[in-house]
């Protein structure tokens, strides 16, 4: 079972992930772009707004960046159409 574990994050982990949980290795995450495995060439294409999809909007509140996401999900392939992100700016006092 171990192998096939080993195997399997091979495909599904990125890099810096597989080496900190499978080879030891410290890396550090959290630092550097929002996603760090992206490559525009590879991960970017033109697409159009599908009205048979649901739309889904997500929010990640770190500390810095704050991002936003706005896409549709098509089975297991997820196409974004908007993405923000907001470096040092307060969310403001509420309550």
């Amino acid at each position: 079972m171990f192998l096939q574990e080993i195997e399997a994050a091979t495909r599904e982990l990125d890099e810096r992930t597989y080496r900190q949980e499978f080879q030891v290795r410290f890396e550090i995450l959290t630092a550097g772009r929002n996603y760090f495995a992206f490559d525009r060439t590879k991960n970017v294409r033109q697409l159009s707004f599908d009205p048979r999809l649901p739309i889904f909007w997500t929010l990640d509140f770190n500390v810095n960046p704050m991002t936003s996401l706005i896409g549709q999900r098509d089975g297991n392939q997820v196409y974004c159409s908007t993405s923000w992100s907001c470096q040092n700016r307060p969310l403001g006092k509420h309550g």
